[in-house]
């Protein structure tokens, strides 16, 4: 036994070293042959050229078969481009068939590589005609009486991507195989196939649109295959998308210029997140991309007849859901108890125009709440829509739909009424041709909320009937932080709007309404957060926090130029940052982007009367005019938070304020003030008026007593003024007081560059200046009676001045603001109709006539010691 064991362990290992032996010697003696024959028998079959980086022969690792491998292949293609690129592609072949003459391959794979195939370029051809038969003369000239024969058993595919290409069509194709397999007498020419392959896609577009981005897919077909009749039979197919898999059968037969078929889908293991899946991924990304469901799914499609340039085959799909849930991250609680059944068809003539879908029946019941709904659209050319809708939706859930973090929280509900909407939706989106659309039924609100960052506005109660068109809103209140409003109104034209492409630069529909506003408070600073939804800055770099305001703006823009009516309001009290008022009464119209305002209003210890225009432009722009009465300036400078400067405030100010103004005021696109576009117009009239320690007023303490300085009751201060260029610019004008009567000019810059002329009665000064300080603060006479006049320049900045005398460019700087006071007033008039001229004291008109007509030789160019 052990002389038995004994040899069949020599014999056994003599034939392995016998075959080791032989491989070696087929390695060393056929490698390079082989790989010379290999190629050129490829070429031989191609019009375009095979070139390889290297080449391998293998025996020991595929005994008893032999693996010719091609390492760094590429194929050229008919347009001069390449067909395959790979790392390897390996032939696998009997180790016997070396010793004869015609060495048939039985299986080739691919690795690592891509296949480009274009259907049709720009002018209609394509890149795979690169077959040609070979010839025994090309064979016979390499000197060789051998050759490859190419027909396979199998093919594989590993980690290969597969783009394909057709321009005209506006297809584009590329996935990436994973493994696939392909089985069968590849060389007949009638063909029975197994194939398989498991794949993932990586962009899939017909006509703009891109779907299954990056799903996994997988396929499991047997396929007859006649070439002569260019029929593809599919006896058994099966498709995965994901864990979805839905079963293929029928044929399909290219015949010329043409495509026909027959082919059946039919759900299996599927459900309604699966068919939703292979919705474009633009929508499905933005709505469906965490859409799951349960329950029992049924989908079937057919797809028959012919296809070519002017023809599409019989499409037909239905679908349904029983006992069925719904989940979605938009949604935030699930759909429960969903009852689905859909058609869709491209009917009689197999077009757009023929087709419809009907959404016969649509029940599902949402955090106790039941909800119904129907569609139809018919004749996508000309679509003809009939909706119908329901049901009561929670505010807690429709909020989430939105899906900005910003907005935390929402309640409540709306009850839809029997809304019915019917016509064709080329009626819906034209105003003159909206009232052929049947649009029916009323919404209910009921403690409905939403909230952003905390804060909540609350629709309290309120309905809102709709019949043809027009909306009819009944006492539909709202409170929100720091407000409380009633709407009442009538408004049409809503479908249109809805519609509208508001990316136009023109709108092609109006919100036509006439409503009343009454308000008990008006917090208009909060109310402002909801139509300007607030991101977290922290989470984005300037230029992108720029880009993001120039958005809502431009978004703002788009919805108020839909808007076309006027708001009448009764406003109680509001406040917008710290200004405060009371009994508002006016209205706001609204036209083509441009906001109207009109009306009165109690604040700051007067009256306002108010008119203006606010264009919401991609760069917003506000004209107003303004008419105070009897305002208090103390509380004015107060509530407008003292203008933006800190040189003269609401500490330094008190007195009655009369005035009238003209406000041009511009932003960028982006939101921003521009200051120095900022302009405005005003004549300006304070009565009992006093500065209280005014300290740019400190630098004449050289000729002034202090206390005078720290309190200065100014009997009457009156001018007119402008603000442009980022300049505050103040023509001539006399100012009467406790301390001194003075005559001042100047200009003052929002970077507090001054530059002011003063013309100061010295006489005066000097007697006052001996006098003992007066507590009553009683006026100084408004006359010239003081011996003579003294004139000052003061120039630089508000921290680093000069004062210097000079009488005579003082004079004349007075002469020119009187032209720049004229200027002014025109435009005002202009602005406001005629304005009763300002009035100057009456003893120093009489008795200063200042510079019209009179000179003033005897006054003295400076007094030492001023």
């Amino acid at each position: 036994m052990k002389k038995i064991l004994k040899k069949s362990a020599i014999w056994s290992g003599g034939i392995i070293a016998f075959l080791v032996l032989i491989s070696v010697i087929i390695v060393l003696l056929f490698e390079k042959p082989i790989g010379r024959r290999l190629v050129r028998a490829v070429n031989n079959q191609l019009k375009t050229e095979l070139q390889i980086r290297d080449f391998e022969l293998s025996v020991l690792s595929t005994f008893p078969n032999v693996s010719a491998d091609l390492l760094g292949v590429v194929v050229g293609d008919a347009l001069g481009g390449k067909l395959l690129e790979a790392e390897r592609v390996a032939f696998k072949f009997s180790l016997l068939s070396l010793l004869s003459d015609n060495i048939k391959v039985q299986t080739i794979s691919i690795e690592e590589g891509i296949i480009n195939i274009i259907e049709a370029d720009k002018k209609g051809r394509n890149n795979y005609t690169i077959f040609s038969a070979s010839t025994e003369e090309e064979t016979a000239a390499e000197g060789d009486n051998s050759s490859f024969g190419l027909s396979l058993d199998k093919a594989f595919l590993s980690d290969v991507s597969i783009a394909y290409l057709d321009i005209p069509k506006r297809q584009r194709i590329l996935i990436k195989i994973k493994d696939g397999s392909v089985s069968g007498k590849l060389a007949d020419r009638n063909l029975s196939l197994s194939s398989e392959s498991a794949m993932v896609v990586r962009g899939l577009e017909f006509s703009g649109e891109k779907y299954l981005e990056g799903k996994a897919l997988s396929y499991d077909l047997d396929l007859d295959i006649d070439l002569e009749k260019s029929k593809y039979s599919v006896k058994k197919g099966n498709l995965k998308i994901g864990a979805h898999r839905f079963a293929l059968g029928g044929w399909v037969r290219e015949a010329g210029d043409y495509r026909e078929m027959d082919l059946t889908v039919k759900g299996e293991e599927a459900n309604l997140s699966s068919l939703i899946s292979l919705l474009p991924a633009a929508w499905y990304e933005q709505y469906f991309k965490d859409f799951e469901s349960d329950g029992i799914f049924s989908f079937g499609a057919t797809i028959k007849g012919r296809m070519d340039d002017k023809r599409n085959p019989f499409i037909e799909v239905d679908f349904g859901l029983v006992d069925g849930e719904i989940e979605a991250a938009i949604l935030g609680s699930p759909l429960k108890d969903v009852q689905i059944k859909a058609h869709y068809s491209n009917g009689k003539y197999a077009s757009s125009r023929s087709s419809t879908f009907e959404l016969q029946q649509f029940e599902a019941i949402l955090e106790r709440d039941k909800l119904q709904a129907a569609l139809e659209i018919k004749n996508f050319d000309n679509p003809f829509v009939d909706f119908s809708a329901d049901g009561n939706l929670s505010i807690h859930l429709l909020y989430k739909m939105f899906g900005n973090p910003a907005l935390t929280d929402g309640g409540g509900e709306v009850e839809f009424q029997n809304i019915r909407v019917n016509g064709y939706y080329r009626d819906m989106v034209d105003m003159n041709r909206i009232s052929r659309v049947s649009f029916d039924g009323a919404l209910i609100f009921d403690d409905a909320f939403i909230a952003i960052e905390g804060e909540r506005l609350l629709v309290d109660r309120g309905k809102v009937t709709i019949q043809n068109n027009n909306l009819a809103v009944d006492d539909l209140r709202l409170e929100g932080p720091g407000t409380d409003l009633t709407v009442e109104g009538d408004f049409s034209n809503l479908l249109p709007v809805l519609f509208s492409d508001t990316k136009k630069g023109k709108a092609d529909s109006e919100l036509r309404f006439h409503a009343r506003l009454d308000a008990e408070s008006l917090d208009i600073d909060r109310l402002m957060a909801f139509s300007s939804i607030p991101f977290n800055a922290d989470n984005f770099n300037e230029e992108q926090i720029d880009s993001i305001k120039a958005l809502q703006i431009s978004k703002r823009a788009r919805f108020t130029r839909l808007l076309k009516g006027t708001f009448e309001s009764n406003i109680q009290s509001f406040n917008y940052r710290a200004i405060e008022g009371k009994s508002f009464k006016g209205r706001l119209t609204f036209d083509n982007n441009i906001m109207e305002i009109e009306g009165d209003t109690r604040a700051m210890g007067g009256n306002f009367v108010v008119s203006g225009s606010a264009f919401f432009f991609s760069e917003p722009k506000l004209e107003l005019k303004l008419i105070c009465e009897g305002v208090n300036i103390h509380t004015f400078f107060q509530q407008m938070e003292n203008f933006g400067q800190d040189i003269v405030v609401a500490e330094n100010i008190k007195g009655r304020l009369e005035s009238k103004m003209a406000i041009y005021a511009f932003w960028d696109k982006e939101g921003n003030f521009l200051t120095d576009k900022l302009r405005v117009l005003a004549d300006i009239r304070l009565e009992e008026g006093e500065l209280v320690d005014l300290e740019m007023l400190y630098a004449f303490t050289d000729f002034l007593k202090l206390k005078d300085l720290r309190r200065i009751n100014v009997q009457t201060l009156q001018n007119w003024m402008e603000i442009s260029e980022s300049t505050v610019y103040i023509p001539v004008m006399f100012i009467q007081s406790n301390a001194l009567n003075l005559t001042v000019s100047g200009q003052h810059s929002f970077e507090n560059e001054v530059e002011y002329n003063f013309k100061v009665n010295a006489g005066q000064v000097l007697a006052n200046k001996l006098k003992i300080h007066d507590p009553t603060l009683d006026p100084l006479p408004a006359k010239r009676s003081g011996f003579f006049n003294l004139y000052y320049k003061l120039w630089g900045t508000i921290e680093d001045y000069e004062i210097r005398s000079s009488r005579r460019q003082i004079l004349s700087d007075f002469k020119e603001t009187e032209q720049k006071k004229e200027e002014i007033k025109d435009k005002l008039v202009a602005a406001f109709g005629p304005i009763i001229n300002l009035e100057e004291p009456v003893g120093w008109r009489d008795e200063i006539p200042e510079f019209e007509g009179v000179t003033e030789e005897g006054d003295p160019e400076f007094l030492d010691g001023f």
